[in-house]
């Protein structure tokens, strides 16, 4: 098989729409629900394969700079953690699963200086976590417009946009 990962979802998606969902009887109205929802989803993912690097690299930078923003207001020993999170960012080598346990590591560290500080972490960090926490989720819900659970999907800009 050729290791063209397009490809081989274009495949899946023809074989689920032209072999499996013949067979699946109309009756069955939650397998054809369950069958019409993987085929969209793998269809979004084929979409979006292309652009799964440059977004992985992208919600790091705007971690790195909450997490930059929280130390700035407040030293909290995150500085080492941060410093591993740009050497990642820098490298071009860097593989998007290393990108993602890279922001989770980061992630947990804020969260962990969030808790230590209890109710007066969130009026400290409050303006950088307000601020800074907008264009991720912005970004977020472009990746998943395509799954057709946004109830004002017209105020989404296309994923393209943010990268």
């Amino acid at each position: 098989m050729v290791p063209d990962p397009d490809l081989q979802l274009q495949v899946v998606v023809k074989t689920l729409q032209d072999a499996v969902q013949p067979a699946v009887p109309a009756a069955d109205r939650l397998a054809t629900e369950q069958l019409a929802l993987a085929i969209a989803t793998l269809g979004m993912l084929r979409s979006q394969l292309p652009l799964q690097r440059r977004m992985v690299r992208r919600l790091l930078a705007d971690h790195i700079q909450l997490a930059e923003a929280i130390e700035a207001s407040s030293p909290a020993g995150l500085g080492q953690t941060i410093g591993e999170a740009r050497a990642i960012l820098a490298d071009p080598d860097a593989e998007a699963c290393e990108i993602e346990a890279c922001r989770s590591h980061l992630n947990q560290a804020v969260s962990n200086r969030l808790a230590e500080c209890g109710g007066e972490g969130v009026v400290l960090f409050r303006e950088a976590i307000l601020g800074l926490s907008k264009p991720v989720v912005d970004k977020i819900r472009a990746w998943f417009a395509g799954a057709g659970f946004e109830a004002e999907a017209t105020d989404i800009k296309p994923i393209e946009h943010y990268l």
